[in-house]
């Protein structure tokens, strides 16, 4: 992982955990989990490091909720 890679995951972390009142440590646990943190937020960062906070909070919320009922 680039540095501004791992800037960016630190970034989303945070808001998401802000925005969902969770601790970072349980975001991460959630997101890394499910392989939200490689197989999207690493994967895809050339696209959503170009998009607002609020989507990427949205986009991760449905995300969470999704795979949650998958399992």
């Amino acid at each position: 992982m680039k540095s501004n890679q791992l800037e960016f995951v630190v970034f989303i972390l945070n808001k998401f955990a802000s925005a969902s009142k969770l601790p970072v440590s349980e975001v991460y646990q959630r997101l890394d989990s499910l392989h939200i943190i490689d197989d999207y937020i690493i994967k895809h960062y050339e696209v959503l490091h170009t998009v607002g906070e609020n989507y990427l909070i949205e986009d991760l919320n449905e995300m969470l909720t999704q795979k949650s009922i998958q399992k």
